[in-house]
């Protein structure tokens, strides 16, 4: 991740800390998208000269009250979600290690109005999935 990346993140990551200060608010699809695509460059690594790997696997963890508007946006937002992936991927040069997968996932640990992303690398060969998915994972070639 480049210089300019940590900065944008960083003005970010201020711009949203000032504004949810005061008061509840609920997370936005964009928030989840900007959420996805940090989560990839953050966790992306070079395999070899011009091949970088990213992680294609994301549960996506919302306060209760979040995840409940979250679940309402149910496949169709997960759906969009995995595209937006792909093309944060094809964009940044990176390869994907096997389909795309969006799980939401409610987490008393979470503040309303946050989120948090776990990503990890799936090439479908481990037959398990993330515990407790309850939205259904959209998967994208």
């Amino acid at each position: 991740m480049g210089l300019l990346d940590n900065l944008e993140h960083g003005l970010e990551k201020a711009v949203r800390s000032a504004f949810s200060a005061g008061g509840s608010r609920s997370v936005k699809p964009v928030e989840i998208a900007t959420a996805l695509r940090h989560a990839m460059d953050d966790e992306s690594f070079a395999l070899s000269e011009g091949h970088t790997v990213a992680p294609n696997d994301f549960v996506v963890h919302f306060s209760p009250a979040d995840f409940e508007r979250a679940r309402a946006w149910g496949s169709p937002l997960a759906s969009q979600l995995c595209d937006e992936v792909i093309r944060h991927a094809e964009t940044q040069g990176y390869g994907l290690p096997g389909a795309v997968r969006v799980a939401f996932h409610a987490d008393e640990a979470v503040r309303p109005g946050s989120l948090r992303v776990v990503s990890h690398l799936d090439d479908g060969s481990s037959s398990s999935s993330s515990p407790a998915a309850p939205v259904p994972a959209a998967s994208a070639p």
